[in-house]
């Protein structure tokens, strides 16, 4: 329980205890010099800031938590990013970064001297990094402070309109099975910018519920509301449809226009004819028999978002969202620009620019039981194009960490630890998410044992050779493709609850597809270039925290005591 109680402190204490490799400003700390020119074989914080003009020393903070080898991080593995991943922070992020605090924060292997029985860290490869990139900005309780925060995160190009925002929980460790794999994720906004009369930009958030407690309301929505105060902890994803040089700028512009119009409307026809649906299991994504969406919901979104009346299947009962349903068809907006297609929508009508942001998921996907082959590339064990799924995420973590390991010893020890379970109250555990937990248990008291079985068979895979399989092997094989098919849901049961076969193999249907908070991060675990089923539609930009001056002046007391 260590590491649990460590998440509840204050993050300057967490980024103090972690392993940072390369402070944004901290141009002169000492860096392992290992570690150093790993990093710099990719695009990293330290490396695009040694070219920015006007940079200054490090702080003693700075200088102190850029030390990997003095500190540790106390979040599990499963609340982590590939080092891969990080998104590149562009020059003129750099330059508008004076702020904020950037570190790239990576996590160090600590094996043991044979000769000695002491524990020292190592550097591994960079591919098998994982870690965190924390934005640091001041914290204030009241709204003054915390509206100069959001100017400083909105000014600084760290987010941009578009974003999604996701509240990160990383007291969730050691709750439930369900809060490891949702990666420690409670909620989804999207960000959206504004300009100020001196040139600044301020940062708000647009969140379904509609409501003062967690939007914040059209005039309070900076990160202000009770939800982004009691949740200081964000992580920033970033659409890569709107980053892709494929008319980024249209497309943000239009998805900055269906922001303001919710924000200008919402109390128009939030409850009614739309209210917040507290069931992530139930979502308003339906397919056809020929797996064709319905998206009629996102156009009705738009409708009242231009003022409009609902038009689909609901009729004039309205309809519910949960907060990432909610970002989900706001994205899936983009290319639909709210004065050239108000008219058909205000009409009825679905106009072709409405185009899902990302596929909705099913609950594993077929990624992490494909083989490698010999050229780097993957390949399904039926042929199927590569999908990942919603539980999936801590595992492909865990795969990043182990992709040298000859052996899934070490593997196995990370699902063991995804599925801990403590004792006692959850915290800041909604009851939404909740109830899903409890539908799952209810349905399937064994759901999670069966889920950390499936993952340890998925992980045998990696020593299979796909050209020579044993009898042991396909048994395995197996086994992994009844298990993935029936947590899917895909399979025909009979009225005992048994699979209907024919000709020897079982009947598939269309299963449940959902877009949960956990989605958006899951994207962003993908390699770059990796050939899916649909492109990586995600990249992870950040983490953002909020820590009052007042502690950073007492730790760099600390530090010049010390000294």
């Amino acid at each position: 329980m260590r590491i649990r109680n460590a998440c509840k402190r204050s993050l300057f204490i967490t980024l103090l205890a972690s392993n940072l490799a390369s402070p944004a400003h901290a141009l002169n700390a000492k860096i392992d010099r290992n570690t150093e020119a790993l990093l710099r074989q990719h695009d990293t914080t330290a490396e695009a800031l040694r070219s920015a003009p006007g940079a200054r020393p490090a702080s003693k903070v700075e200088a102190f938590v850029s030390d990997p080898r003095r500190s540790k991080l106390f979040v599990p593995y499963f609340f982590q990013m590939p080092r891969t991943e990080f998104s590149p922070l562009p020059e003129s992020v750099v330059n508008n970064s004076s702020n904020l605090l950037v570190v790239d924060q990576l996590r160090l292997d600590y094996p043991r001297n044979p000769e000695t029985g002491r524990r020292t860290p190592a550097v591994p490869a960079l591919k098998s990094l994982v870690g965190l990139r924390w934005t640091v900005v001041n914290q204030s309780k009241d709204s003054a402070g915390r509206l100069k925060a959001a100017t400083a995160l909105g000014s600084s190009g760290m987010v941009q309109t578009g974003d999604v925002i996701l509240s990160f929980r990383p007291e969730w460790y050691a709750s439930l099975p369900y809060s490891h794999l949702q990666l420690g994720v409670s909620h989804t906004g999207v960000a959206l910018l504004t300009p100020n009369n001196d040139g600044s930009q301020t940062l708000h958030n647009v969140d379904m519920p509609l409501d003062s407690e967690t939007w914040g309301g059209a005039s309070n929505d900076f990160l202000n509301s009770k939800h982004y105060v009691e949740a200081p902890y964000l992580h920033i994803v970033r659409p890569i449809a709107l980053h892709d040089g494929v008319n980024d700028e249209q497309e943000r512009r239009n998805v900055e226009q269906w922001l303001l119009l919710l924000r200008k409307n919402a109390s128009k026809f939030y409850k009614n004819p739309l209210s917040f649906n507290s069931d992530y299991m139930t979502s308003n994504y339906k397919t056809d028999n020929d797996g064709n969406a319905d998206l009629t919901f996102v156009a009705d979104l738009a409708r009242l978002s231009l003022g409009g009346r609902i038009q689909g299947r609901y009729g004039s009962k309205g309809y519910s969202m949960y907060c990432s349903e909610f970002a989900w068809a706001v994205l899936s907006l983009r290319e639909c620009d709210p004065n050239v297609e108000k008219d058909a929508f205000l009409r009825g009508e679905m106009p072709s620019c409405v185009k899902e942001i990302m596929p909705a998921m099913p609950i594993l996907g077929n990624y992490q039981t494909a083989f490698s082959l010999p050229d780097g590339s993957k390949k399904t064990l039926d042929g199927a194009p590569l999908e990942v799924g919603l539980a999936d995420g801590a595992m492909m973590i865990a795969d990043v960490m182990t992709r040298d390991d000859k052996t899934p010893a070490r593997r196995n020890k990370f699902i063991r630890g995804t599925f801990i379970t403590a004792s006692g109250k959850p915290e800041h555990i909604s009851s939404g998410h909740l109830a899903v937990q409890k539908g799952i248990l209810a349905k399937n008291p064994k759901f999670f044992d069966l889920l950390a079985g499936y993952f340890s068979l998925a992980g045998d895979i990696r020593y299979m050779n796909p050209m020579s399989l044993t009898a042991a092997d396909q048994t395995k094989l197996q086994q992994i493709v009844g298990l993935q098919l029936g947590f899917n849901e895909r399979m025909e049961l009979d009225r005992s609850g048994n699979p209907v076969f024919e000709n020897g193999r079982p009947v598939l249907k269309a299963g449940p597809l959902n877009y949960s908070p956990t989605a958006f991060l899951v994207h962003a675990l993908l390699p770059r270039g990796e050939k899916l089923k649909s492109s990586r539609t995600f990249s992870y930009v950040t983490s953002v925290t909020f820590i009052p001056t007042e502690q950073i002046r007492a730790l760099e007391s600390q530090l010049s005591n010390s000294n």
